[in-house]
């Protein structure tokens, strides 16, 4: 069980995440997600769960839509 109110990933931690199973009771943690810089042309899709996500900085790559 996940006892954080708060989480702030980097791209680094969402890739372990997915790579790892993604677990949800982690992801329901998560609030801010900094994915800038990356040269990213699409985001995952397993973004999707991260339910109380509030925050995504994605600056700085090739994204053509959200």
């Amino acid at each position: 069980m996940y006892y954080f109110s708060q989480m702030k990933w980097t791209y680094a931690n969402l890739q372990n995440w997915i790579k790892n199973g993604h677990d949800v009771n982690e992801a329901e943690c998560v609030t801010k997600l900094w994915c800038n810089n990356k040269n990213l042309t699409e985001l995952p899709k397993e973004i999707c769960l991260l339910a109380n996500l509030t925050y995504l900085n994605c600056k700085y790559n090739e994204l053509k839509e959200l």
